[in-house]
Protein backbone atom coordinates (compact mmCIF):
# COMPACT_ATOMS: atom_id res chain seq x y z
CA UNK A 1 0.00 0.00 0.00
CA UNK A 2 1.13 3.24 -0.80
CA UNK A 3 -0.54 6.80 0.34
CA UNK A 4 -0.35 10.10 -1.46
CA UNK A 5 -1.02 13.61 0.45
CA UNK A 6 -1.94 16.76 -2.22
CA UNK A 7 -0.82 19.76 -0.59
CA UNK A 8 -2.22 23.19 -2.82
CA UNK A 9 0.29 26.10 -2.25
CA UNK A 10 -1.27 29.20 0.28
CA UNK A 11 -2.56 32.63 -0.99
CA UNK A 12 -0.24 34.45 -2.81
CA UNK A 13 0.35 38.19 -3.65
CA UNK A 14 -0.57 39.64 -6.94
CA UNK A 15 2.12 39.93 -9.17
CA UNK A 16 4.40 42.81 -9.26
CA UNK A 17 4.71 45.34 -12.30
CA UNK A 18 6.88 42.84 -14.59
CA UNK A 19 6.89 39.79 -11.99
CA UNK A 20 6.99 36.38 -13.03
CA UNK A 21 3.69 34.29 -11.87
CA UNK A 22 6.67 31.73 -11.25
CA UNK A 23 8.17 34.10 -8.21
CA UNK A 24 4.59 35.37 -6.72
CA UNK A 25 5.47 35.01 -2.77
CA UNK A 26 2.71 33.74 -0.21
CA UNK A 27 1.25 36.39 1.89
CA UNK A 28 0.91 36.69 5.63
CA UNK A 29 -2.89 34.88 5.33
CA UNK A 30 -0.51 32.18 3.28
CA UNK A 31 1.78 31.63 5.82
CA UNK A 32 -0.65 31.62 8.59
CA UNK A 33 -2.68 28.74 6.65
CA UNK A 34 0.72 26.86 5.76
CA UNK A 35 1.42 26.75 9.33
CA UNK A 36 -2.29 25.40 9.99
CA UNK A 37 -2.14 23.02 8.00
CA UNK A 38 1.04 21.74 8.72
CA UNK A 39 -0.62 21.95 12.77
CA UNK A 40 -3.41 19.42 11.00
CA UNK A 41 -1.25 17.05 9.11
CA UNK A 42 0.57 16.54 12.26
CA UNK A 43 -2.44 15.82 14.02
CA UNK A 44 -3.25 13.16 11.37
CA UNK A 45 -0.13 11.95 12.09
CA UNK A 46 0.50 12.15 8.46
CA UNK A 47 4.49 11.42 8.19
CA UNK A 48 5.77 11.51 4.37
CA UNK A 49 8.98 10.00 3.38
CA UNK A 50 9.36 12.68 1.15
CA UNK A 51 7.68 16.04 0.07
CA UNK A 52 7.99 16.51 -3.96
CA UNK A 53 7.13 20.26 -4.55
CA UNK A 54 6.71 22.56 -7.51
CA UNK A 55 9.88 25.01 -7.71
CA UNK A 56 7.77 28.38 -7.44
CA UNK A 57 8.30 30.29 -4.62
CA UNK A 58 4.98 30.24 -3.19
CA UNK A 59 4.98 25.99 -3.37
CA UNK A 60 8.43 25.72 -2.00
CA UNK A 61 7.57 28.41 0.97
CA UNK A 62 4.34 26.42 1.54
CA UNK A 63 6.18 22.99 1.78
CA UNK A 64 8.60 24.49 3.91
CA UNK A 65 6.14 25.85 6.69
CA UNK A 66 4.06 22.53 6.42
CA UNK A 67 7.46 20.37 6.60
CA UNK A 68 8.43 22.42 9.85
CA UNK A 69 4.88 21.56 11.48
CA UNK A 70 5.40 18.02 10.84
CA UNK A 71 8.98 17.98 12.08
CA UNK A 72 10.42 17.14 9.08
CA UNK A 73 14.28 18.19 7.83
CA UNK A 74 14.64 20.20 4.45
CA UNK A 75 16.30 17.29 2.95
CA UNK A 76 13.24 15.35 2.51
CA UNK A 77 11.56 18.46 0.78
CA UNK A 78 12.54 17.86 -3.44
CA UNK A 79 11.80 20.93 -5.57
CA UNK A 80 10.36 19.53 -9.08
CA UNK A 81 9.95 21.83 -12.33
CA UNK A 82 7.62 19.88 -13.76
CA UNK A 83 5.13 20.16 -10.92
CA UNK A 84 5.29 23.91 -11.74
CA UNK A 85 1.09 24.07 -12.98
CA UNK A 86 1.69 20.45 -14.72
CA UNK A 87 -1.26 19.00 -16.56
CA UNK A 88 -2.67 16.04 -15.38
CA UNK A 89 -0.90 13.71 -17.64
CA UNK A 90 2.01 15.35 -16.23
CA UNK A 91 1.52 15.23 -12.59
CA UNK A 92 0.77 11.48 -13.41
CA UNK A 93 3.98 11.01 -15.04
CA UNK A 94 5.76 12.71 -11.71
CA UNK A 95 3.89 10.08 -9.29
CA UNK A 96 4.64 7.16 -11.18
CA UNK A 97 8.47 7.98 -11.30
CA UNK A 98 8.67 7.69 -7.84
CA UNK A 99 10.97 5.22 -6.05
CA UNK A 100 9.07 2.47 -4.84
CA UNK A 101 11.30 2.60 -1.46
CA UNK A 102 8.78 5.77 -1.09
CA UNK A 103 5.79 4.53 1.03
CA UNK A 104 3.96 7.84 1.59
CA UNK A 105 4.84 11.15 -0.59
CA UNK A 106 3.45 14.49 -0.19
CA UNK A 107 2.55 16.81 -3.49
CA UNK A 108 2.65 20.04 -3.15
CA UNK A 109 1.56 22.64 -6.25
CA UNK A 110 -0.66 23.77 -8.27
CA UNK A 111 -4.33 23.45 -9.99
CA UNK A 112 -6.00 22.70 -12.14
CA UNK A 113 -3.72 19.29 -12.15
CA UNK A 114 -3.86 18.77 -8.30
CA UNK A 115 -7.62 18.74 -8.55
CA UNK A 116 -7.89 16.62 -11.58
CA UNK A 117 -5.44 14.39 -9.68
CA UNK A 118 -6.75 14.26 -6.27
CA UNK A 119 -10.00 13.28 -8.40
CA UNK A 120 -8.98 10.65 -10.97
CA UNK A 121 -7.22 8.79 -7.91
CA UNK A 122 -10.17 8.74 -5.99
CA UNK A 123 -12.80 7.82 -8.52
CA UNK A 124 -15.06 11.17 -7.99
CA UNK A 125 -15.06 14.74 -8.78
CA UNK A 126 -15.57 15.61 -4.79
CA UNK A 127 -12.42 17.30 -3.93
CA UNK A 128 -11.76 20.99 -4.33
CA UNK A 129 -8.20 22.37 -3.38
CA UNK A 130 -8.73 25.73 -3.20
CA UNK A 131 -5.53 27.67 -1.64
CA UNK A 132 -4.00 25.47 1.29
CA UNK A 133 -6.44 22.91 1.18
CA UNK A 134 -5.00 19.43 1.31
CA UNK A 135 -6.13 15.86 0.63
CA UNK A 136 -4.57 12.30 1.36
CA UNK A 137 -5.61 9.19 0.15
CA UNK A 138 -4.27 5.02 0.77
CA UNK A 139 -3.90 3.81 -2.33
CA UNK A 140 -4.55 -0.25 -3.41
CA UNK A 141 -1.14 -0.37 -5.04
CA UNK A 142 2.93 -1.67 -4.21
CA UNK A 143 4.25 0.47 -7.42
CA UNK A 144 3.74 4.14 -8.10
CA UNK A 145 3.58 3.27 -11.91
CA UNK A 146 0.45 1.17 -11.03
CA UNK A 147 -1.64 4.55 -10.56
CA UNK A 148 -4.64 4.43 -11.98
CA UNK A 149 -8.24 5.76 -11.87
CA UNK A 150 -10.03 5.03 -8.58
CA UNK A 151 -6.91 3.06 -7.22
CA UNK A 152 -7.19 5.65 -3.76
CA UNK A 153 -9.51 5.04 -0.97
CA UNK A 154 -10.17 8.90 0.75
CA UNK A 155 -8.35 9.40 4.12
CA UNK A 156 -8.97 12.96 4.81
CA UNK A 157 -9.93 16.16 2.71
CA UNK A 158 -9.60 19.57 4.54
CA UNK A 159 -7.91 23.06 4.63
CA UNK A 160 -7.03 25.66 6.99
Amino acid sequence: MKKIIFVRHGKTKDAAVNQDDFDRELQEQGVTDSRVIGMKLHDLQVAPDQILVSNAVRAKATAQYVAKELGIGESKIQPIKALYSPSFEQLLDVIRSIDDSTTTVMLVGHNPGFTECANYIGGSSSIKLSTCCFCGYELAIDSWEDIVMSCGKLLFNDGP
